[in-house]
């Protein structure tokens, strides 16, 4: 399978901004081996290559679609007589450039010169590329060359694509039939851009005017990769815990103030009462895919330090929907330093400023913060069973935070027709579905239904591998406010038939919809029937395709093709493709959740 490059960067909603130009500096010492290299102080790596007549050193690149390149410059040094270097390009295009006669006894070396773009402008496919530098006809001492300019006709390509760092395939899903009863369904672009991996940045509304059935089918990658990363990698996200920390802080009036990254640390007030106000904002913070932390409960910790005998007082107040409340007033001894208040969920704002207070009482000047932090609080799931035979376990999870326990404190409920003597479990947040795994015995969880209707789903565990992860997911159902990123279509009931593997969804808004679902090593089919949405299909999508893409090598969905024969970057510049099926896939090999699924959505007619 030949490798090849593709990196379309993301245009809209400003995702990300395309290089300068396409001009590319390379060291050649980079490709050559060691006996080649010479050290040399003013050249731009600090050594260069050295060609005798009939050395040769060749250099590979990659580019990311049919387009232009040519040699802008080349940098090099000789001491001696004119010599002559042939460049090719995949063994064709010659081009050839002669060195200038410098004679200095040895110290030329370090004097480089520049040949200026050489002739002629090559065509190049997709994929690697070899470029051949030969040194054809040369004096005794050969020629020394430093680096080499390139100028490609593709502004969105970077240095890192350019070397060639990532592996893809020219991967195909052209095996969709055509369908011509079917109309076309609208996949609109909404995505936006992120630094973080743990957040779902890519959102692909799906419209449909009449289909009631459609399929959700999730495979294992097509590109070649036997690696299973599948950790969280938080190495650019935000994270909420703690919200900020202060620490060694002189209660006094006079104590300048303080900032820790998006918070500010003031004092003013008088010695028998010094007020502190702490402001921040959550504006940084990443939201994870699975919930919004910015809406989490949070712990206020206080330790102080150089007590006196006298005992000392502080009472907290924060801010919420421009009213101040306020926390148990508390008293600090010598023997008693410390304190933690729950302040509860719902109670900071994700997009304005933030405030707590507090009064201390006396204001002494000795006694210290040690330290003072906010940071979040998350109390453990709960994990229910549901049901469990020899092929399949259904497990509730009741969550230890969930965002929407506000609009729905009920959450969802789950009825399990297991024969005459149905069972129902109330506040479940989400369901959790396990299928046998023939080559083991145990269970490969392979479906997750969240109360906001996210569905994420995987194939069957392959053989070898313990377990291989989620990636991206769809919601389910209308959502509430198309305007929110994170849709939100709450589930009220959902009653489960484990014998049939069938689920039946009922939306608070009173919409409906059946999920049926078939699993095997091969991928998990999750079959939606008799969907009854009641909102406009042209102003509301019936579902919502999210998932995550940072940059090519690091995305849980990097392309998506429609009807199998139009393939988009997931970030390129496009609006909105239209088709009855579409397969979101990737075609390099990612850092993330590298065994993470292909996603195909697929529109049915009742015939299917």
């Amino acid at each position: 399978m030949r490798f090849f490059l593709l990196i379309f960067l993301l245009a809209l909603n400003g995702l990300i901004s395309p290089a300068q130009s396409g001009t590319f500096t390379l060291e050649l010492e980079n490709y050559a081996s060691s006996e080649l290299r010479m050290p040399r102080s003013t050249a731009s790596g600090n050594s260069t290559v050295l060609l005798k007549q009939g050395q040769f050193v060749e250099m590979e690149i990659c580019v990311s679609k049919v387009t232009n390149m040519s040699i802008r410059n080349v940098v090099y040094s000789n001491d001696g007589n004119v010599d002559t270097v042939w460049v090719t390009i995949d063994g064709l295009h010659a081009q050839s450039f002669k060195t200038e006669y410098l004679s200095d006894n040895g110290n030329a070396w370090n004097k480089f010169k520049s040949t200026g773009p050489l002739q002629g402008k090559v065509n190049l496919y997709a994929g690697k590329h070899t470029i051949k530098f030969n040194a054809t006809e040369t004096d005794d001492w050969g020629v020394e060359i430093d680096n080499v300019v390139l100028l490609i006709d593709d502004n969105w390509l970077q240095y890192s694509d350019i070397v060639c760092n990532l592996y893809c395939f020219d991967i195909k899903h052209d095996d969709v039939p055509r369908m011509e009863s079917i109309p076309n369904g609208r996949f609109v672009q909404k995505s936006i851009s992120t630094q973080c991996s743990e957040q779902d940045n890519i959102k692909i509304e799906v419209y449909h005017e009449t289909a009631q059935d459609f399929d959700i089918i999730a495979t294992k990658p097509k590109y070649l990769s036997f690696a299973n990363n599948r950790g969280p990698d938080y190495s650019q996200c935000v994270l909420p815990s703690p919200y900020w920390v202060f620490k060694d802080k002189v209660i006094s009036p006079s104590t300048a103030e303080t900032t820790y990254d998006n918070a500010s640390l003031t004092f003013s007030g008088t010695q028998d009462a010094v007020n502190v106000n702490v402001a921040f904002s959550f504006k940084k913070i990443t939201p994870s895919r699975e919930i919004d932390e910015r809406l989490m409960s949070s712990n206020l910790f206080i330790k102080l330090r150089n007590l006196p005998r006298e005992n000392l007082k502080i009472k907290p107040e924060y801010m919420q929907g421009g009213r101040w409340k306020a926390l148990d007033e508390l008293e600090f001894t010598t023997f008693s330093t410390e304190h933690t208040w729950l302040i509860p969920s719902h109670s900071w704002s994700p997009s304005s400023d933030n405030e707590i207070r507090l009064v201390v009482k006396p204001g002494q000047q000795q006694v210290v913060f040690d330290i003072i932090k906010l940071d979040a609080s998350r109390p453990k799931d709960e994990l229910v069973t549901l049901y469990a035979s020899s092929n399949v376990v259904y497990q509730g999870v009741r969550l230890g935070f969930w965002q929407h326990w506000n609009e729905h404190p009920a959450s969802m409920s789950v009825n399990i027709q297991d024969g005459s003597n149905p069972v129902e479990f109330a506040r479940v947040d989400s369901i959790r579905v396990y299928a046998k795994v023939p080559w083991t015995g145990g269970y490969a969880q392979v479906l997750v239904l969240f109360q906001d209707g996210r569905t994420r789903i995987q194939a069957i565990t392959p053989h070898g591998l313990d377990y291989i992860p989620f990636g991206a997911s769809v919601n389910i159902g209308q959502p509430q406010n198309t305007s929110d990123h994170r849709p939100y279509s709450p589930i009220s009931v959902v009653s489960i038939d484990p014998k049939s593997n069938r689920l039946v969804l009922e939306y608070y808004n009173g919409n409906k919809a059946t999920l049926e679902f078939e699993a095997s090593f091969l991928g998990t089919r999750l079959k939606v029937r008799d969907i009854n949405f009641k909102s406009s299909r042209v102003t509301h999508p019936i579902m919502t395709f999210r998932s995550m893409w940072v940059k090519d090598g690091k995305a849980d969905t990097d392309h998506v093709v429609i009807n199998g024969t139009v393939s988009r970057h997931i970030s390129a510049n496009w609006v909105e493709l239209n088709g009855i099926s579409a397969v979101f896939y990737r075609r390099c090999i990612s850092t993330h959740n590298t065994q993470g699924p292909d996603i195909t959505i697929k529109f049915l007619s009742k015939e299917d």
